[in-house]
């Protein structure tokens, strides 16, 4: 409840909130959370938080992982322009979000672009974009198996409210390996 009604976060409490996140996946050592994640950027708004998701879609030189309870479209047309790239995706959706709510909010802003229509289509038939539904507990994303974010939700409604964004090889791959065990309980 504090941290929703913050402005700001101080750097001891953002620690805070990093050790409790990782304190569950059994990766924080006793040293301070930035010696051993390097520098961690957080996220306070919705727009800054799509702002640094497109910057890391934007990068992407291998392989995206991303587990989402959201759609917006300025991630949307990064992730075009990430397949356009060649990039391998994986994807996981909410079971809340229904192909037909995904899809009518990505045709709604496509429709002036036969193009890119065209593209999505071949796009989400290509082996390169792989798809499933799942109960998503919080959004995150790996990227290049090095940059990731992790969002902490609302509790109970699952809201956003704040996202930590960082670069670890480590941390990461616990990541990909939480995104694979949903992976596997997840739905096409």
């Amino acid at each position: 409840d504090r941290l929703s009604k913050a402005k700001n976060i101080t750097l001891d409490e953002t620690q805070e909130i990093m050790q409790a996140i990782l304190r569950d996946a059994d990766i924080a050592p006793g040293e301070r959370i930035a010696d051993f994640l390097g520098p961690v950027r957080m996220a306070d708004t919705w727009e800054k938080v799509v702002s640094d998701v497109v910057e890391y879609v934007d990068n992407a030189k291998q392989e995206i992982f991303f587990a989402t309870q959201y759609v917006d479209m300025r991630v949307v047309d990064a992730l075009l322009r990430a397949a356009q790239r060649d990039i391998k995706m994986k994807f996981l959706a909410s079971q809340d979000q229904t192909v037909t709510e995904t899809l009518r909010l990505v045709l709604r802003s496509l429709l002036g672009h036969p193009k890119v229509l065209k593209f999505l289509y071949e796009f989400l038939n290509s082996p390169k974009m792989q798809l499933r539904y799942v109960n998503v507990p919080y959004t995150f994303i790996v990227v290049d198996g090095k940059h990731s974010m992790v969002e902490v939700a609302k509790p109970f409604t699952k809201d956003f409210s704040l996202a930590f964004f960082f670069s670890n090889e480590r941390l990461s791959s616990r990541l990909v390996g939480n995104f694979m065990t949903l992976w596997e309980k997840g739905s096409e």
